[in-house]
């Protein structure tokens, strides 16, 4: 099923065993477009700042017309995992640890989703990966959601809108499509839908999308009016 990621935001996130806070953001990697992470405001029961991240993989379920997120981890073990305070970034360092903690079977992070099953959690195993600086081949390229939108959409110099929403697809986490807000001189009145199969890269230093279409056909895309959703996306 498809979501919006502006929708969840805000919906209540219950852990195996009470409720853990609220969802607040989704981290995705931009090389594959894989939502990885679901980022919880825990209104401050965690100790020292600490974020409270969730594997997507870590998703049971989502209740949409009672607004729940639920978890298959319990509130003891997200409070057990390993810390990420906000000015850490995302390494594969980090994800690594995560997973041993997790004791997930498999561990990659490349072209397809995770193939992984939870078997239990072993704060033991948190030390096996140290915290140290990474080779440039080894960072990762996991990212807020939250931050990027907004970004600019570009092509040729020319900006045609900015990013919206990120919808999201909970059998594999795959972002599906972005909505965009086209720019008003366009004469779109709703935002539309675009693969991110056809974006060419991120501009991080410029904060803007790159996608090598001609206006015509971006403006052919399907209209988002945040109910449906075109079959090629589920």
């Amino acid at each position: 099923m498809l979501h919006s990621l502006n929708a969840l935001e805000g919906y209540l996130v219950l852990g195996s065993d009470e409720e853990l806070g609220y969802c607040k953001d989704f981290l995705f990697n931009d090389e594959h477009w894989n939502a990885h992470y679901m980022l919880i405001d825990t209104h401050k029961w965690l100790p020292g700042g600490k974020k409270a991240l969730v594997h997507s993989k870590l998703i049971s379920h989502i209740n949409s017309d009672k607004q729940e997120i639920h978890l298959q981890v319990s509130k003891s073990q997200l409070k057990q995992s390993p810390s990420l305070l906000s000015n850490d970034p995302i390494a594969r360092a980090y994800e690594k640890t995560y997973m041993c903690y997790f004791d997930y079977a498999t561990w990659h992070v490349g072209p397809q989703p995770l193939d992984t099953y939870l078997t239990g959690v072993h704060p033991e195993r948190v030390k096996l990966v140290g915290a140290g600086e990474e080779p440039a081949s080894e960072k990762n390229h996991v990212h807020s959601a939250n931050f990027v939108e907004d970004y600019e959409l570009e092509s040729d110099d020319k900006k045609h809108g900015h990013i919206k929403d990120f919808i999201l697809n909970d059998e594999n986490w795959d972002i599906a499509y972005l909505a965009i807000e086209m720019n008003r001189v366009l004469g779109h009145k709703h935002p539309i839908l675009l693969n991110p199969s056809e974006l060419e890269h991120i501009d991080w230093s410029q904060q803007k999308v790159i996608i090598d279409l001609p206006e015509k056909q971006i403006l052919n895309s399907s209209a988002y009016h945040g109910k449906s959703y075109p079959s090629k996306g589920i």
